[in-house]
């Protein structure tokens, strides 16, 4: 596999998606690209959410490349509702 690319699971609705993702992507741009490439096999994603990592104790900036921290293949996000009341990001 290209080392520029990490295997990542995403959780939703119960159900861990197997994704291939660039180690040079933003939080911020996975989660812009998830709701196209999700509606492919018919998930809608909610209006506002989050990504939070679930294996590791780390926060990421969602600016930050993915490649800035310890992530390698098998980690796991999960996609979170952002409340109404939660400040835009």
């Amino acid at each position: 596999m290209d080392e520029q690319l990490i295997r990542i699971g995403l959780k939703y609705a119960g159900t861990v998606y197997d994704l291939q993702v660039s180690k040079k992507t933003t939080l911020k741009l996975l989660a812009e690209q998830l709701r196209p490439a999700l509606a492919v096999v018919k998930v809608e994603l909610p209006a506002r959410f989050e990504l939070h990592l679930l294996n590791k104790a780390l926060t990421l900036d969602e600016n930050v490349p993915l490649q800035a921290y310890p992530l390698g293949d098998g980690d796991q996000f999960e996609v979170s509702v952002r409340k109404e009341n939660d400040a835009d990001k």
